[in-house]
Order: structure tokens, then C-alpha cells, then sequence
């Protein structure tokens, strides 16, 4: 009839927008429209008359209690039940999207919500933060730390803030502030899963305390493969490669297309194959890395990490040539492939390639941090003192 006549019945209309709900815990936003009037329910009601006001800009909505109860009452017909929590990406997809200014995380649900959780008294707090973004993004590090402190101070369960700025500390070389950074997070009441999962990253990553990284990941939901992975990543800190490949091999039995647990069995056999002292076992090993590596990039081929394992198996078997194609990969997908910069520079001054070498020996010193590279860096200046 709609189409046919050009009208339909006029019935209320449902909507929602749930984003910050998910990601943030702040209120969800839901409503209906019904003829003219558009009611949104918040903890602060909306009512909006859209025949004298369609740009919405009189809340109308203390002034007509019936028709905001009527309009309540009607929003209870439609399923308003949460939506799933978001799914989740793994923690270097979800540091990226934040890099991008992508919100990204889960809160988990609440009963009940006030004013201070309302939208529209937050809109300065989603404001500053992808302001945040954009001064990282401009080497602004120093504004943008100031204005995610901001935040903290004004909405301290804000996690977007705490994970952006551990992240900015992290990639700076400074892992203390990092992880103090996210144990600030857990303290205030930030949604705990993502902060959980890179405070125990950073914990096993940096040395600092993989025992206590294992503490933290052990003890999430045994089919949240984010946290597994991270869990990997804490065994392997500790150096139980066994428990590490184990525990990725947890979630290939949860998720056999995922590239990020591929790419971290890869890795912890490599070690094995490296640290064995049977040539016949070491060659065993090299071989099954190098079948987890390219499994990793037939799933997802934009894994730099995987680029980079993949390159120190060649050069370890002998393929030096394909060892240095598969790290400048790597370098291109993520110019902060440390490990891939200087296996460049170590491969291409070995065989003669100097002005190779003074490439990617120039971009690892500009970039790498002290913190995680001093007697690398140290190594590189000579060699450049020559150049």
C-alpha cells in the first residue's frame, strides 16, 4: 500500500544509536517517533515538536510529562533488549583503530544510568578525545597527554583515554608510564577488558612482571581469545614457550582462521628451534614456524609481525635474499617494525649493500626507542660514523 498509494499507516517508529553504550558504558540512546514527535529516552528525556522545530532545538520534553510517559509506554512495545557487547578485534586491530580515531573496546552493562552519564553531557569528553588523536597524529605529544589527563580528571572510567595514552607512552619507549597508565585504568573503574589485556601485555613485553601479566590474563573467560592471546604473550614473557603454544593453540581450536595466534605460534617455535641443541630438532622447528608464519599470511597477509618472523626463519635456513624481502614488508605495513629495521640493516651491510644499509640503519635510529634498543642503536651510530 505504501508504494502503490504513496502512504502508509502511520505507525511509531523505533531507533537507537549504541556506539558509546558498548564501547564507553555511557547511556544507551533509544526512542520513537510517532507522527510529528520524536522522544528520545535518557537519563535527561528529549521531546522534540518536529513540524515547528525539525532541527531539534527545544526540548520540549519538561513541559508535556503525559506525553513523555505515552511515549515511554510505547517504547517498551519494541525489543529493547542490549545488543551483543561488541566483538573483539584483536589488540593491535584495536590500537590501530584508536590510532585512527576509531572508537573501539567493550563496557560491560549496567543497570541503571544517571544524568552524569547522559550523552549530551559528555560530548566535550568524545570531543577531546579525538582531538587527542589528532595532536598524536601531529606530533603533539605533549598537548595530547595534557588533554587526555583532561578527561581522566573529568570521567575517570573513560578507558578510551587510558588506553590511548599507555599506548602513546609505549610506542615512545617509555613503558613505566605505560603500565601505570593502565593500572591508573583499573583503579578508577575504567571498563577493565581491554585495559586488562594490554596492561598484561606491556607487564610480559617490557619484562617488567610477567607473573603477574599470567595473574591477570588467566583469569578472563576461557573462549575470549583476545585475552588468550594476550595470556600467550605473558607465558612466552616468562619463557614457557610449552604454556604459550598451548594456550594459542586454544584459540586456533576456538578460531582456526586467526592470524594473530598463527603468527604468535610461529614465533614461540621459532625460539624453541633457536635455543635447541639437536640440529635435527632445531631444523624440525624452523620448519613448523615457517608453516605457522605462512598459515599467519595466507589468513591475513598485512600481519607485519608475521612478515617479521617469517624473515628471521629464511635467514636462519639459509635464504638470505627472500629474509630481507620479507622484512621490508614488514617495514612497509609498519614503519615501527624495530626488529625488521634492524635485521635489514644487519643483512644488507653483511653482504656489501651499503647504501641499502644506510637506509634502513638511518629510519631504525630516527625511530626506534632507547629504551628496548640502546645497544642496537649504539651499534648502528658506528656503523653510520663510516657512512
Amino acid at each position: 500500500e505504501l508504494i502503490r498509494g504513496g502512504r502508509g499507516v502511520d505507525r511509531p517508529a523505533y531507533f537507537e544509536a549504541m556506539t558509546y553504550n558498548l564501547v564507553r558504558g555511557w547511556a544507551p540512546l533509544r526512542g520513537v517517533l510517532e507522527g510529528r514527535t520524536k522522544y528520545v529516552n535518557l537519563p535527561i528525556p528529549e521531546l522534540y515538536d518536529l513540524a515547528t522545530d525539525p532541527r531539534e532545538e527545544r526540548n520540549i520534553a519538561s513541559d508535556q510529562h503525559a506525553r513523555v510517559a505515552t511515549l515511554a509506554g510505547v517504547l517498551q512495545t519494541f525489543d529493547v533488549a542490549l545488543p551483543h557487547r561488541p566483538g573483539l578485534e584483536s589488540a593491535a586491530a584495536a590500537a590501530a583503530l584508536r590510532s585512527l580515531g576509531y572508537v573501539s573496546g567493550s563496557a560491560p552493562a549496567r543497570d541503571r544510568y544517571t544524568e552524569a552519564d547522559d550523552p549530551k553531557r559528555l560530548v566535550e569528553i568524545d570531543r577531546a578525545l579525538q582531538r587527542a588523536t589528532i595532536l598524536f597524529q601531529e606530533g603533539e605529544n605533549g598537548d595530547a597527554i595534557a588533554l587526555l589527563d583532561t578527561v581522566i580528571a573529568r570521567r575517570a572510567d573513560t578507558a578510551d583515554a587510558y588506553l590511548t595514552l599507555a599506548q602513546a607512552y609505549w610506542e615512545a619507549g617509555r613503558p613505566e608510564p605505560a603500565i601505570e597508565t593502565l593500572e591508573r585504568g583499573l583503579a578508577n573503574g575504567a571498563p577493565d577488558h581491554d585495559i586488562r589485556i594490554w596492561l598484561g601485555i606491556y607487564l610480559a613485553e617490557s619484562g617488567t612482571d610477567s607473573h603477574r601479566a599470567i595473574a591477570l590474563l588467566g583469569g578472563m573467560p576461557e573462549d575470549d581469545v583476545e585475552a588468550l592471546n594476550g595470556l600467550g604473550v605473558a607465558y612466552s614473557g616468562a619463557e614457557r614457550y610449552d604454556d604459550a603454544i598451548r594456550t594459542f593453540e586454544r584459540v586456533l581450536a576456538l578460531d582456526p582462521t586467526n592470524g594473530l595466534a598463527l603468527q604468535n605460534l610461529a614465533s614461540m617455535v621459532l625460539r624453541q628451534a633457536l635455543a635447541s641443541g639437536s640440529e635435527t630438532d632445531r631444523r624440525s622447528r624452523m620448519e613448523q614456524a615457517e608453516t605457522y608464519a605462512r598459515q599467519a599470511l595466507d589468513t591475513d597477509p598485512a600481519l607485519p609481525d608475521a612478515h617479521t618472523t617469517l624473515g628471521v626463519i629464511l635467514s636462519g635456513t639459509g635464504r638470505k635474499g627472500e629474509a630481507i624481502e620479507s622484512w621490508k614488508r614488514a617495514v612497509a605495513l609498519d614503519g615501527a617494525q624495530f626488529n625488521a629495521l634492524y635485521n635489514l640493516w644487519f643483512e644488507l651491510a653483511a653482504a656489501g649493500r651499503r647504501d641499502e644499509a644506510v637506509v634502513y640503519g638511518r629510519r631504525f635510529v630516527e625511530a626506534a626507542p632507547p629504551a628496548f634498543f640502546k645497544a642496537d642503536l649504539e651499534r648502528i651510530r658506528r656503523y653510520l660514523g663510516g657512512a
